[in-house]
């Protein structure tokens, strides 16, 4: 044989090894889905006995145990991501986010099954996509809620936890204070400080004693505390919330800078890497306050008087991190009511939002095509709901998002109203 033909053969069973190691990847993230062989067989068009010689490497290269549950930490970061770009991503949803998106945004999407009962299931594997991400960050932010607990829960069932040479300075940050109008002891757990310091403490096996919180801060203050005067300046209650330490070290004092004395030379909230949020909305077939299921559009309807439910869902799509986000085509009267209803929040603004998102963008942008990715992930969005496709498709259009984990039944629904814009992706 000659050495040409010698080549040409070792190069062809290299690309061979490297199939296999990623195929192997796919069949053992597959078995974590609970998918039986004759399942994952159909999905890679392999036999079930090579299903089974797949698995069966895995293993041997400490990938996957029969639990069944990945190993991230034995997984090199290079074949996880072309595993799952050339297994799991949909490029159709893909196609249809890129037309949604402004220009030149890019947004990754990870869609992960979550047949009912098993909704564990999606939030194991969402808790390991969001592992990757984190890895990226130093300072990373967390919002309140249910389904970032549940997110909390898996990353400590798995054992899943930063590598030991983390960055020493890494940081989670709390980045809205605490429902008072909905709190109470069952529910203190979902705040966005007591996930902040369980994160923590989970990720880097150490103490969150010290590090910054928001506990005792509110989280909405209702408007005729809060606002003075036509315009609607922000009052004396505003301003002893905004002199708080907690509050400043994260979000920034009166002149928008961290506390004076302190080592911080700007506010957190500018240096935040990846924030990892979900999003509310007003059910079609909500009718009464106590059913809103959106915990702070319910806040703000508890504590407004005069507020209807009805009129409120005329007004916005729902809530990002506790955010309003109005509908288009309001009158100025309208816009208005959102407008001063946001200011009356505690904690991150549209504008950080899409601050952040674009600074995620401009460095995922940077990044060489081919290449493992390792830009700052920014906004990431976690939900599981169909009704919430057309509040994401919004998001999408207005530039706050670069991370979706999603679930199968919302990506479905994402499809949908996709092919109605882009009838290209229609099948």
């Amino acid at each position: 044989m000659s050495k040409k033909n010698k080549r040409a053969l070792k190069q062809r069973v290299s690309a061979h090894s490297v199939e296999r190691h990623h195929m192997a990847l796919a069949a053992a993230r597959l078995r974590t889905e609970k998918k039986t062989q004759e399942q994952i067989s159909k999905f890679l068009d392999r036999s079930q006995a090579d299903v089974s010689r797949l698995l069966d490497f895995a293993k041997s290269k400490g990938w996957y145990e029969d639990q069944p549950r990945l190993k991230m930490e034995n997984i090199p970061p290079e074949d996880w991501y072309t595993t799952e770009q050339k297994y799991f991503v949909d490029f159709d949803l893909g196609e249809i986010c890129r037309h949604w998106a402004p220009g030149g945004m890019k947004v990754d999407i990870r869609i992960f099954p979550s047949t009912p009962p098993h909704l564990s299931d999606f939030f194991n594997l969402a808790a390991t996509r969001l592992l990757q991400l984190i890895h990226r960050c130093r300072t990373f932010g967390v919002m309140y809620g249910y389904n970032v607990h549940q997110l909390k829960d898996a990353l400590s069932e798995r054992q899943l936890h930063m590598n030991k040479t983390h960055d020493p300075n890494f940081v989670v940050v709390p980045l809205c204070g605490d429902p008072t109008h909905m709190i109470n002891t069952e529910w203190v757990q979902y705040t966005a400080s007591n996930l902040a310091a369980n994160f923590y403490e989970i990720l880097t096996g150490e103490s969150a004693k010290g590090k910054h919180t928001l506990r005792g801060v509110p989280a909405y203050t209702a408007r005729h505390f809060t606002l003075t005067g036509e315009e609607g300046e922000l009052g004396s209650l505003q301003s002893f919330i905004h002199s708080i330490p907690g509050y400043q070290y994260i979000f920034g004092g009166p002149s928008g800078s961290a506390p004076s004395g302190s080592d911080e030379d700007l506010p957190l909230i500018h240096k935040l890497d990846g924030l990892i949020t979900g999003t509310g909305i007003i059910q079609p077939d909500t009718k009464t306050i106590e059913n809103v299921r959106a915990t702070f559009i319910r806040e703000r309807l508890e504590q407004e008087t005069g507020l209807p439910l009805d009129y409120l869902r005329e007004l916005i799509h729902g809530d990002l991190g506790g955010v309003l986000i109005e509908k288009d085509g309001l009158g100025k009267r309208d816009l208005k009511m959102v407008q001063d209803l946001n200011k009356c929040w505690v904690g991150m603004t549209q504008q950080h939002l899409k601050n952040i998102a674009a600074q995620a963008n401009a460095t995922k942008n940077k990044a060489l095509v081919g290449k493992h990715d390792e830009s700052m992930p920014g906004v990431i969005l976690m939900a599981y709901e169909a009704a919430k496709a057309e509040m994401i498709k919004v998001l999408i259009q207005r530039g706050f998002i670069n991370h979706l984990i999603i679930n199968d039944d919302l990506a479905g629904a994402l499809k949908t109203l996709g092919e109605r814009d882009l009838p290209s992706t229609k099948k």
